[in-house]
């Protein structure tokens, strides 16, 4: 009897394994199918999200504070406003923030960026963000906001 047993579970094992492994094998080509049927060449996509930034400037509706503008409000808001969050005093986006850090940030409000960081980073932070601020964009900590 034990030993019916043990066959009997170890057949249902081996069923429920090789079950589950064309479960997975049938989901892993399905899911390779769609993916690679709506994926859009990574060059196009780069020139339509251009092309996007390029028309929102015209209107006036994509204003960004890096000298390269970031695709993060476009993909998530439809509208860039980090210039006018970083003159406020407020922070921009994560992008923009990353890029500012790496000295990727419009020169000409770079004054503003210290105060703009330590809004989402804390005020604690605010001398060690001048520093480094002086030392991307070449202006001396007395100078920023």
């Amino acid at each position: 009897m034990a030993v019916k047993l043990k066959e009997m579970f170890n057949d249902k094992k081996n069923i429920l394994i090789a079950s589950l492994s064309i479960v997975l094998i049938l989901g892993v080509l399905t899911i390779s199918l769609f993916v690679g049927i709506g994926k859009m060449p990574e060059h196009k996509m780069q020139t339509e999200v251009t092309n996007m930034k390029l028309a929102l400037v015209a209107e006036e509706h994509y204003s960004c504070c890096l000298n390269k503008p970031c695709s993060y409000c476009l993909l998530t808001e439809g509208s860039c406003d980090c210039l006018e969050e970083v003159m406020n005093g407020e922070h921009p986006c994560g992008e923009c923030m990353g890029e500012i850090l790496e000295g990727k940030g419009n020169s000409y409000v770079a004054k503003y960026f210290a105060r703009a960081l330590s809004d989402e980073l804390g005020e604690q932070y605010h001398d060690t963000l001048k520093e480094i601020i002086s030392q991307k964009y070449n202006i001396p900590v007395e100078g920023q906001a």
